[in-house]
């Protein structure tokens, strides 16, 4: 996807006015990494292959963490399409993952961001911490938002050149694995209502790492994003990170599948 850099022609790093971690009523980790959930420490989570069950770290290892990473810094949203293969395969296991409903054809579910990889919080992370599902929620909540105070860009895009009747749309770029979870944090969304001059917003996450919208009314605009999304999708393919070709319109505060045949 080199060609993308081509087609910038002008970025604005948006100072988001989220508020603050301790004014979020969540299970956060403290200053010192730690944090409590009902009473409960958070546990530490070993990346390698030799740790324990779902890599949850035993009680002698909560005492010698090193080479552990703390639970509740490193759970963060992940935005799946509900027919994922590997989705419904666990499912229908006796471990299916958390998740909850975001859209039509689109879920949230929880990774835990274990450095070389991305392991999915299920039931047996539940059971073998003490968390709640109310808990997984928050946190990663909280730590998307931590993400986006910490580095988010958006960037205009013109694609005028390649198309005369086409107008700008946005991209925003923050992380190279949850730039559409950004969709669940709705202080970012009425600053992009400011940036795109309008409160009824359409977006595309056509990769696991993209995430684009426009102002659903600028019709140029919109027909633009969604075409540029389409040749994505089906770009993004050969990667194996293609997500979703469907789009998305915000209204209200809440998301909806956009149906061509629907005004």
């Amino acid at each position: 996807m080199e060609f993308l850099k081509n087609i910038f022609t002008k970025k604005a790093i948006i100072e988001m006015l989220l508020p603050s971690p301790n004014a979020i009523r969540t299970a956060i980790a403290d200053a010192d990494g730690f944090g409590t959930s009902n009473g409960k420490q958070w546990p530490l989570i070993n990346p390698s292959a030799s740790a324990g069950p779902d890599g949850i770290a035993n009680e002698e290892s909560q005492q010698q963490p090193e080479g552990y990473i703390n639970l509740g810094q490193n759970i963060f949203p992940v935005i799946k399409t509900n027919d994922d293969s590997n989705i419904q395969t666990t499912l229908k296991s006796d471990n299916p993952i958390l998740y909850d409903e975001l859209a039509e054809g689109i879920i949230v579910t929880y990774g835990i961001d274990l450095e070389d990889r991305i392991e999915m919080v299920a039931q047996s992370h539940l059971k073998n911490s003490g968390l709640s599902h109310r808990d997984i929620k928050l946190v990663a909540e909280r730590n998307i938002r931590l993400k986006i105070n910490q580095n988010c860009q958006v960037s205009r895009l013109d694609l005028s050149g390649q198309i005369p009747e086409a107008k700008p749309f946005f991209q925003v770029e923050m992380d190279s694995s949850y730039n559409p979870s950004v969709m669940i944090v709705n202080e970012f969304w009425s600053q992009a209502e400011k940036i795109a001059g309008s409160s009824l917003l359409a977006v595309s996450i056509p990769a696991k790492n993209l995430l684009f919208f426009s102002n659903k009314n600028e019709i140029q605009s919109f027909v633009a994003m969604k075409a540029f999304a389409q040749q994505l999708y089906k770009a993004s393919k050969t990667d194996h990170i293609e997500l979703t070709s469907d789009t998305y319109i915000r209204k209200n505060g809440k998301w909806t599948l956009f149906l061509e045949n629907a005004d």
